[in-house]
């Protein structure tokens, strides 16, 4: 499919989707967001039961933009979201300058509209609905879809820590009852025993992830338990932790 200069495919094969990869991990990169790697949609595949429908636009024989998209199947009709998107944030557009993330936007709608699936709805969960791409992409669709829009009215959980060191970030960057808060915690796990702080490694990475769920499971049994991660949830944090690591 092609919209002006742009060309439009959808990858829905594994083989068609790896030969993507790097240039659309250059474009998550430059996001500096994990849930649009093709990691990530990966991992969702495998546990989740999703199906890829990832849009790539191409520009000059080279790929501009990508939103990767998976079908869930939900009865005679599917729908069509982010990957994974209840256990993700910031989901988007991925663009390359000087395209911007409305103008893939658009045309993922087009794709998704000429698509032979059964899709009775396009959900953006965990989406900044505020932003002008979402209506972009509604534009493409056309007026017989059926688009729900989520955006929780939190700030995406970002710390920026480049260039400083752990004292630079506490003083510069939390309050000062978080700052205090946080040395007195540290006072108190120097007061249990010797203590040591390591990176996840490729070796490493699952048994750190499943150690990370236990203190997850420990903290809110306090509270009467978590029901946020489910068996495949838990697989799909797992598996990608394990594939990013591995980079």
């Amino acid at each position: 499919m092609s919209d002006g200069a742009l060309e439009v495919h959808v990858l829905r094969s594994e083989a068609a989707i790896r030969e993507q990869h790097d240039a659309w991990r250059a474009l998550a990169v430059r996001e500096g967001n994990p849930f649009l790697t093709p990691e990530w949609l990966e991992a969702c595949t495998v546990h989740l039961g999703v199906r890829p429908f990832v849009v790539v636009v191409r520009s000059a024989d080279e790929v501009c933009g990508v939103v990767p998209l998976v079908v869930r199947s939900r009865g005679p009709l599917s729908t069509i979201g982010f990957p994974g998107d209840r256990l993700g944030d910031g989901f988007r557009p991925l663009a390359r300058p000087p395209l911007d993330p409305e103008t893939i936007g658009h045309c993922a709608g087009r794709a998704i509209a000429r698509s032979r699936e059964r899709i009775g709805e396009v959900e953006l969960f965990n989406s900044d609905a505020s932003k002008p791409w979402p209506q972009r992409l509604a534009d493409g669709l056309g007026s017989r879809w059926t688009i729900l829009a989520r955006a929780d009215d939190i700030e995406d959980p970002v710390i920026e820590v480049a260039g400083r060191t752990w004292d630079e970030y506490l003083a510069e960057s939390v309050s000062r009852r978080t700052r205090k808060e946080t040395r007195r915690r540290l006072r108190r796990l120097e007061e249990v025993g010797e203590s040591h702080y390591a990176r996840a490694t490729a070796e490493t990475a699952g048994k750190d992830t499943d150690t990370l769920l236990r203190l997850h499971d420990l903290r809110w049994d306090e509270l009467g338990g978590s029901d946020f991660f489910d068996p495949s949830d838990r697989a799909t944090i797992r598996y990608f932790n394990e594939v990013a690591a591995a980079r």
